[in-house]
């Protein structure tokens, strides 16, 4: 009896489903940067502890471009929400 003969979709290994997460802060995947707040979609296997969380699948994905991330930043420096960055090396006359 002969073998039987795979096909292409027979020798691959099943693919991991991908998870929805969000970003809580800063990283990188797949050469793209992922800022805090982005929501987007990975494979089961590629989700990191560090700075990822999961999230529902119902979750909208979003991701921010350096433009919309400064914009959020003033925004939020207006609001009084974020404390505008102080060096050490600034003195307090």
């Amino acid at each position: 009896m002969a073998p039987k003969k795979l096909t292409a979709v027979d020798d691959e290994p099943a693919a991991a489903a991908p998870v929805r997460v969000m970003a809580t802060r800063m990283g990188y995947i797949h050469n793209e940067r992922k800022r805090k707040g982005d929501v987007f979609d990975v494979p089961a296997n590629g989700v990191s502890q560090r700075w990822m969380e999961k999230v529902h699948a119902s979750t909208a994905t979003t991701v921010s471009n350096s433009l919309t991330a400064l914009q959020r930043q003033l925004a939020e420096l207006k609001s009084g929400a974020l404390a505008p960055a102080r060096s050490d090396a600034d003195e307090v006359l």
